[in-house]
């Protein structure tokens, strides 16, 4: 019997009321993916290394340092969130560099066994992953020894930081300089 009928019948009495109504007729089971839902927040899946580096660098600093004004609009607290920018960098950075020589190692065993084996196409390949890899590493390493001297992206952090912080501060001194006294 279907829900249409259920309502159709003019002589519906307690006893031929069904008793457990088919869930299916009024629920759509959506399969339950919350485990795959928190393992992609708790580790995003990212298609490389250098992606999360680039994705890390394009952020929005500014918004980040006005709201970080709002909060608490110190001098101080500006310069510890600027140094800890950096150190999150700077993890990004060595978690990459410590991959990228990692997945070299792997890389020139797999090579040297496929070449005693006289597989030359996937030689190729793997040497062509190789000077890719390589470019990575070389990109990973002079963002590596511009950490050390306060050049290159980080600067980008930096400054963008900062000028969001000084419209953040300037925003809380113009509505103070609106109060009507």
């Amino acid at each position: 019997m279907g829900i249409l009928d259920f309502f159709r019948k003019k002589d519906i009495t307690v006893e031929n009321v069904p008793e457990v109504m088919d869930k299916n007729l009024f629920l759509e089971e959506i399969p339950n993916d919350n485990e795959a839902r928190v393992s992609s927040y708790i580790m995003p899946q990212k298609s490389s290394l250098i992606e999360e580096i680039f994705e890390f660098l394009s952020y929005d600093y500014e918004s980040r340092g006005y709201g970080d004004a709002l909060i608490q609009p110190d001098s101080h607290y500006m310069s510890d969130n600027i140094e800890l920018l950096k150190n999150d960098y700077q993890l990004k950075i060595d978690l990459a560099r410590h991959k990228f020589k990692e997945y070299l190692t792997e890389l020139d065993f797999h090579i040297l066994t496929r070449e005693a084996l006289g597989l030359n196409e996937v030689v190729e390949q793997l040497k062509a992953k190789r000077t890719i890899v390589n470019e990575h590493l070389s990109f990973i390493e002079i963002e590596h020894q511009a950490l050390k001297t306060n050049t290159g992206k980080v600067e980008r952090i930096r400054l963008s930081y900062i000028k969001g912080f000084k419209r953040g501060v300037t925003a809380l001194s113009t509505g103070f300089l609106s109060k009507n006294i």
